[in-house]
């Protein structure tokens, strides 16, 4: 009997990446048969042919694989030398950059200097005045344009995959009407001069047909928050009173998929929402800033429990199933009518209303504001007596297409970075959503470029085009679906090319931690648009900037001391243990191996210098509203959203950071807010050239720029955050906290090991590389657990997934989630003692996940 390595071969393969320079069905994995040479079909005499035959063909494929990889590249230099912007780059850039192994330094230099603004100005130009609505003739035009400039680009294959879906869509704009006794109009929101081909307001998701509502019960809840329904009470408006009225409602940041959860858990026949003036601004309206317009009315989609078409609930990939009939979307449906307004129409509605005053904080308005219900009889405005709300969905097949196209890689063809950006837009959006299928058309150009000059990546790149994404992420998401179990095992990361400017002072980026590295490398290298003696790093750590472990530390200041002490002393010991067991081989080797333990590399000595710097910029949590989400969420596959953001106040401070632009999400998203942010187009180019350096990093890189001591930080970060607000009510349910900081000293020493192996392997041993890497592209998946959040099935990642919060923002959501539940007053005099067995079984859990992860990145054995 004879063992053979055999590489496996996965049957099935994203369109276009079924060839692969050597494959296994799961990363890391070998899989080793037996034969017997008896069982041949051949005599002897044909063997010793076939095995020197064989011989020198495997010989001739290892000497040309290994020449291909490693050409150029001098096995001692571990780290290249990557302080030099690019050669339009600043001299200012810090040169603490960490990046292994890259063959052709000259790339990234034609890289960022190819990016041209022109080329993004053309497009916006071109699809201003589209309406782009989901499953429109703009919409298909625009995915057909996509498609032919991916093949103008020499992009090899480009795909379009279609998905058609039911969803409720307006037929014509909904109107609000107040009317007097006599049913006459005294005022409405119909337009009659609306061009035909102008995109209707409407919140998708919502799931009303068509209908009209008669009534005088208007109540105003301020922002509709479960806090602002507590206050009812406290003003002698009880659940009764309110319960089948029509809710006027404030638009904020908080999630209007919040709003619409606790609006109809409290009764309301209908919604009608507002942009709030506090939020959006509007004492100094645009264009004279960005601030909002009375007249606009603001969309922000409702439903988010779950992703894609709700109706398949993730069963889209199946060809010819229809499960519509299976009313798998029955508790996702929103059930009651949802109308937008404008602020000035919510002005004129409010006018008049009767009932108690409302408290000064929930008064938005330049007259005495009442909550209601009803309207007084003698108002001293006019004889309004009620509203008429219509709205007109009805329901629609959609078909929705996604444009894919593909650098294949040099060496690991199946190893994917994949880039998407969405198309549609509900108003014609530019900023959201032509600036970034722009930027990323651009990105494919030079890179398309640089391959016909002939440079190619070592992994595949994929460029994503997808639709649909303003109905709950439909588009990405039946992508996701559709190749999930091929992207589980073969995705190294998504980069996310969405939104990418809504301000001009500083980026904003989002990100899980497995990137962090890389994005601080990328921002190193591209000059800041603001100061050309600087670079965007510097930039982003100066409005961003993170006390990095005076904050990891908040709760346990001596937990410095031990997290240093922690490397310290692993490193120590696997010196000794190599020392010793080098010192062993010597003795029986003639003393051939004692010059090996100092001949190593600085992988975790660069990634420790970086880890514990004291000032570095802080990177976003991730959100469940964006094209990244169910990559990051449900498949665990590590992802990052950078955008340009923020404007300076009169004290040069940023404000309105993150996706915060007032204008998003109405008619006031044109090509005018791209000239007044950003005029020549230096912040789009910016983040394109970022994006484009992560791209570059990721897909050519030989070792995965991966810090994994970035990801034991945020572990440590998160428990101290958790036990400093959470510890108490742990301890009073009987649940002892020492195994879940036990497991995290565990993996930050599994860490360390990885990366003190990872020095000492053999870059030119292809199998070694291919090993590490696939370890660190597994580790977010060991945080994925099947049956998801106790109450969020969905969100499969434990550690970093949003939770129920109204930030969305801390870590362990689940733990979380539930403690909320066991401290909230409605559990007063209830039985705990089912909230905490579910506490306990999910604490488990959480232990599982990280004790996995350990596993992920531990030396491989045979189980």
């Amino acid at each position: 009997m004879t063992a053979q390595y055999k590489p496996y071969r996965d049957e099935e393969s994203v369109d276009g990446l079924e060839t692969t320079s050597w494959t296994d069905h799961e990363p890391g994995s070998i899989q080793i048969y037996e034969k017997t040479t008896e069982e041949l079909p051949f005599n002897s005499a044909n063997k010793k042919s076939l095995w020197m035959h064989s011989a020198f063909y495997l010989l001739t494929i290892i000497f040309g694989f290994l020449l291909g990889y490693f050409v150029h590249f001098d096995s001692h230099d571990h780290i290249e030398n990557s302080s030099q912007l690019s050669s339009s780059s600043a001299s200012a850039a810090p040169s603490s950059v960490v990046a292994f192994f890259h063959e052709d330094s000259t790339i990234k230099d034609k890289l960022l200097d190819q990016l041209d603004g022109n080329n993004i100005l053309r497009i916006l130009k071109k699809f201003e005045n589209v309406n782009r609505a989901p499953g429109s003739a703009g919409d298909h035009e625009f995915a057909n344009y996509v498609q032919n400039e991916f093949i103008s680009y020499g992009l090899d294959p480009v795909t379009a995959l279609n998905y058609t879906f039911k969803t409720m869509l307006p037929a014509k704009a909904s109107t609000l009407k107040i009317l007097d006794k006599n049913n006459d109009t005294i005022y409405s929101t119909e337009s009659k001069s609306m061009d035909k081909n102008e995109p209707m307001p409407f919140l998708p998701l919502s799931q009303t047909e068509e209908t009209t509502i008669d009534t005088d019960q208007l109540v105003y809840i301020n922002k509709g928050s479960k806090d602002d329904y507590s206050k009812l009470s406290s003003l002698g408006l009880n659940a009764s009173t309110v319960e089948g009225k029509v809710f006027v409602i404030r638009q904020t940041f908080y999630q209007a998929h919040d709003v619409i959860v606790n609006a109809q858990e409290n009764g309301a026949k209908a919604i009608l929402l507002f942009p709030d003036p506090d939020t959006f601004g509007s004492s100094s309206p645009f264009p004279e800033s960005v601030q909002l317009p009375i007249d606009a009315t603001k969309y922000h989609p409702l439903a988010w429990s779950n992703y894609g078409d709700l109706v398949s609930l993730n069963l889209s990939s199946l060809a010819g199933v229809d499960v519509s009939k299976l009313g798998l979307d029955k508790e996702s449906k929103v059930q009651i009518p949802v109308m937008l307004l404008s602020f000035d129409t919510a002005k004129k509605l409010l006018v008049g209303l009767s009932g108690v005053a409302a408290p000064k904080e929930w008064n938005c308005f330049d007259f005495t504001l009442h909550i209601g219900p009803g309207y007084k009889e003698d108002n001293g405005f006019d004889k309004r007596d009620k509203v008429r709300i219509e709205i007109f969905n009805q329901g629609q097949s959609v078909t929705t297409t996604t444009i894919t196209g593909i650098i294949a890689g040099s060496v690991e063809t199946d190893r994917y970075i994949v880039l998407g950006s969405r198309r549609d837009s509900l108003n014609r959006g530019v900023l959201d959503s032509v600036s970034g299928t722009a930027v990323m058309l651009e990105m494919a150009r030079v890179f398309g470029n640089l391959v016909k000059q002939g440079w190619r990546p070592k992994r595949t790149i994929v460029f994503n085009s997808f639709g649909s994404e303003s109905l709950n992420l439909v588009g990405s998401s039946n992508w996701l679906e559709t190749h999930q179990r091929l992207l589980h095992s073969r995705a190294v990361a998504y980069i996310n090319c969405d939104l990418v400017v809504t301000g001009n002072q500083t980026v904003t980026i989002a990100a899980s931690p497995l990137l962090y590295q890389v994005l601080y490398n990328a921002t190193r290298q591209v000059v800041d648009p603001n100061d050309a003696g600087s670079n965007v790093y510097k930039s982003w750590s100066d409005h961003h900037r993170r006390h990095k472990l005076d904050e990891i530390m908040e709760t346990r200041a001596s937990d410095l001391h031990q997290f240093l002490q922690i490397i310290s002393d692993v490193e120590k010991q696997l010196d000794s243990d190599t020392k010793a067991a080098l010192e062993a081989d010597t003795n029986s080797s003639n003393g051939e191996n004692l010059d090996v333990l100092g001949n190593r590399g600085e992988i975790l000595q660069e990634y420790k210098k970086s880890t514990i710097t004291k000032l570095r910029p802080k990177v976003r949590r991730l959100d469940l509203q964006s094209i990244y989400s169910p990559f990051f969420l449900y498949s665990g596959i590590p992802v990052v959203d950078v955008r340009y953001t923020g404007f300076p106040n009169a004290n040069n401070e940023t404000n309105l950071l993150d996706d915060t632009l007032p204008l998003l999400g109405t008619k006031y998203d044109n090509l005018a807010a791209v000239q007044h942010i950003d005029p020549h187009l230096k912040y789009h180019v910016a983040v394109a050239q970022v994006l484009s350096e992560i791209l570059r990093d990721l897909s050519d890189s030989v070792y995965l720029p991966f810090n994994l001591l970035d990801y034991a930080i945020t572990l440590r970060d998160n428990y101290s955050h958790f036990v400093k607000h959470y510890g108490e009510t742990f301890v009073k349910s009987n649940i002892e906290l020492d195994t879940l900081k036990r497991v995290i000293d565990e993996f930050t020493v599994a860490v360390v090991k990885f990366h003190y192996r990872q020095d000492r392997a053999n870059p030119n041993d292809p199998m070694q590389v291919r090993k590490f890497n696939d370890q660190m592209m597994l580790l977010e998946r060991a945080f994925l657990d099947p049956s998801g959040l106790p109450n969020f099935w969905e969100r499969k990642h434990l550690i970093l997934a949003p939770n129920d919060g109204q930030d969305h923002r801390e870590g362990f959501p689940g733990l979380v989630d539930w403690i909320t539940l066991l401290e909230g007053e409605f559990l007063d005099g209830s039985d705990y003692s089912i909230f905490i067995e579910v506490l306990k079984v999910h604490y488990k859990a959480v232990i599982y996940t990280i004790s996995n992860a350990i596993k992920i990145i531990d030396e491989v054995h045979i189980l």
